[in-house]
């Protein structure tokens, strides 16, 4: 193999994401080089890439090969096998000899013999994905939950996460039909690629492989009933248009404040022309009034995670962002720019105070 420094570094930031950080299989800590491609697998995801030649010798490039590349200084870097367990690298005056690992007992990617296939521009998923990763489940209570769902109903593509107390659900037209969940490191790996055209999903049972200009992504989905998003969303006519950029920082001034208790819980209340921002913990109090569009509900009072207000928040690239809410404090917020939804549930008032959650 000889290559560009630069360019095999590239290759490593890819490929590097599928590598285990505690390997049950010893040969998996490298990266394989078989066939004029380069595999790193990590038992739930795997990636394969280009070589940048075709290969007629396959070997493991081990960790310590790697790093050793990393700091080679720039230029030309040969990479050659001897015999059957060492690797000579040479780069200007640099020889090294480095000890690697048979390639046997690597795992092989799997293939789809029956499988359904789809394509969607590259960027309009990336976009989606990029917008809804962050309601993701972290619990395993209900693993599905730990993915997002891509459902094509023939119309739309849905993008959807939620983690329980929080939804997130992007759409764009698209034609085809498909359903499928894929795990969050997936999601990862995708939105790691520097590439543009189409994505190439293809996808049999609880196995996908996406593919786009040469690097492909095998994955294991995940199995189990994914929440009705359509039916979480309540169906809303009047809003309040408020200032995105004003209401993500008094947001990120309110989590400044809060403490252990109350740990950026914020309270939102209103008049006709504003809306009202508060905080009350055992270290700070927090007041702010925000100008909007239309009028707050009347009588309502409603506290939320302030942290989860400011994921939603920075999901959007909108100046205004249009925000639903009902007529009871039990009620969740909705937001809305016309591609992305966000629904956040509210939380409880501590009876006869303002603003503190039941312990």
């Amino acid at each position: 193999m000889e290559i560009e420094k630069s360019e095999l570094i590239k290759r490593f930031s890819l490929l590097e994401r599928a590598i285990p950080g505690r390997p049950t299989i010893p040969c998996t800590e490298g990266i394989l080089v078989k066939d004029g491609r380069m595999c790193t697998n990590d038992l739930q995801n795997a990636i394969s890439i280009l070589a940048p030649e075709a290969e007629i010798e396959s070997f493991i490039l081990p960790k310590k090969a790697i790093a050793m590349v990393k700091n080679l200084p720039d230029g030309i870097v040969q990479i050659t096998p001897k015999g059957d367990d060492a690797l000579v690298i040479k780069a200007g005056n640099i020889r090294t000899s480095i000890k690697t690992m048979p390639i046997d007992g690597f795992p092989e990617n799997f293939s789809l013999s029956e499988a359904t296939e789809a394509t969607i521009d590259f960027d309009d998923l990336v976009e989606m994905l990029s917008s809804v990763v962050y309601a993701t489940a972290s619990s395993e209570a209900r693993p599905i939950h730990t993915g997002v769902l891509l459902d094509g109903d023939g119309t739309d593509l849905n993008v959807v996460a939620c983690d329980g107390f929080r939804c997130a659900w992007a759409h764009a037209e698209y034609p085809e039909a498909f359903k499928m969940v894929i795990p969050k490191p997936t999601v990862k790996l995708l939105l790691s690629i520097k590439q543009e055209g189409k994505l190439k999903i293809s996808m049999q049972g609880e196995k996908a492989v996406f593919e786009i200009g040469g690097c492909k992504i095998y994955a294991r989905l995940l199995s189990g009933s994914f929440l009705d998003y359509r039916r979480v969303f309540p169906s809303r006519t009047k809003s309040i248009g408020v200032d995105r950029g004003k209401l993500l920082g008094a947001m990120n001034r309110i989590m400044i404040c809060s403490d252990d208790t109350h740990k950026g819980k914020v309270e939102l209340d209103g008049t006709d022309t504003s809306l009202q921002v508060k905080c009350t913990s055992s270290s700070a109090d927090y007041i702010e009034e925000l100008e909007v569009q239309d009028k707050f509900p009347a009588d309502l009072r409603i506290m939320f995670n302030s942290a989860y207000v400011v994921d939603a928040l920075k999901s959007y690239d909108c100046s205004v962002i249009d925000c639903f809410f009902g007529d009871k404090s039990t009620e969740p917020l909705v937001m809305d720019d016309g591609v992305l939804k966000s629904l956040i549930l509210p939380v409880r008032f501590a009876e006869g105070t303002k603003g503190a959650e039941k312990a």
